[in-house]
């Protein structure tokens, strides 16, 4: 994606400012990697953006931050070079999966069926068929997956391309430890908390796709459909995983609140994101918990909904920072590889 002309030309001025300050390359990895260009392209600009974590040091730190007349704001501005990744109308058009699941729902199902109890095996697809969750639930993930794909080729190539190998393992490694919250060794603002709950987030994902792994081989290999018993592994899985992603959602949006609060700056996109993670989480729980009621029904058509709106997020919203923090990661462990 083409960066904004003006959104460019400021990245790149408050980048030579910093570049010649030198000041802050012993907080993080992005200012290193920015004293190692010659130039500063388009490509340069949208890989550092990526390659910064936003701790917020620098902005602490820097002799030309807000009210200087430099206006040095390294978060603010690489942050909306990465909001360009993710439009916010498309975000919002992807969120209206949330209510279109259940009203289809309560318009398409007759009544008698919606707000029947459904006990046992199969129970769930009397009220949404096997056909449509899984058909609906592939083409947005897959067709996002695609999407994110797509993007993070582009994103490869216009940052300078290249064979990674020899600098996955070293890459993986900074990804999962989020080394570069650390600031080179200062403490950032609530990094802490951000470690651990970006943590607590992404294994609570795991735990779910593992749940959904387990739950597919079941239905396939097995014969056994859902709803599982309370004890069964992709029920305990579940659990787990959204219990963490609970514990994620939460420790993510205080930290936010408090660093917005105290920058005086709006993230709104961040927020959407913890809120529809915090839905799917909930709404995960609360059918577990009432699936042998009347109000089956509806809470599978919201945790469907919030589910297929989480999906494409995943390349139109703010989620798909991850993928593109994750290949800036591996991009800097090439270059330090090779000198």
């Amino acid at each position: 994606m083409r960066l904004d002309e003006t959104l460019s030309d400021e990245a790149r001025r408050m980048l030579a400012i910093c570049i010649v300050c030198d000041y802050c390359s012993g907080f993080c990895e992005m200012f290193r990697a920015a004293g190692r260009r010659p130039q500063l392209l388009d490509g340069d600009i949208t890989y550092l953006a990526h390659l910064c974590h936003d701790c917020g040091n620098c902005l602490e730190a820097c002799q030309y931050a807000p009210p200087h007349v430099f206006e040095i704001d390294p978060p603010k501005n690489l942050a909306d070079v990465r909001s360009q990744l993710w439009p916010k109308i498309w975000s919002w058009l992807t969120l209206l999966f949330v209510p279109l699941a259940p009203l289809m729902t309560f318009l398409l199902v007759p009544s008698d069926i919606l707000f029947a109890r459904h006990l046992g095996p199969g129970a769930f697809y009397v009220v949404l068929p096997w056909s449509v969750l899984s058909i609906g639930a592939g083409i947005a993930l897959m067709s996002s997956l695609a999407a994110l794909g797509f993007g993070i080729f582009r994103f490869w190539r216009s940052s300078g391309g290249g064979n990674p190998r020899g600098a996955i393992m070293t890459a993986l490694a900074d990804s999962l430890t989020l080394r570069n919250l650390e600031g080179g060794g200062i403490a950032c603002d609530h990094g802490g908390m951000r470690r651990w709950a970006h943590h607590g987030l992404v294994t609570g994902f795991g735990f779910c796709f593992g749940s959904t792994a387990v739950a597919t081989v079941y239905h396939h290999s097995i014969g056994l459909q859902a709803p599982y018993p309370m004890t069964s592994l992709p029920v305990v899985l579940g659990s787990i995983g959204g219990s963490l992603m609970m514990f994620g959602c939460g420790g993510l949006w205080w930290s936010r609140l408090r660093r917005d609060r105290r920058r005086q700056a709006q993230t709104a996109g961040g927020y959407m994101l913890l809120a529809l993670l915090m839905l799917v989480s909930v709404s995960g729980f609360a059918l577990l918990i009432w699936r042998e009621t009347m109000m089956m029904g509806m809470l599978l058509a919201i945790h469907f909904g919030a589910v297929l709106s989480l999906f494409l997020f995943i390349s139109t919203g703010k989620l798909a920072h991850g993928a593109y923090r994750a290949a800036a990661l591996l991009r800097a462990a090439m270059e330090r590889r090779h000198g």
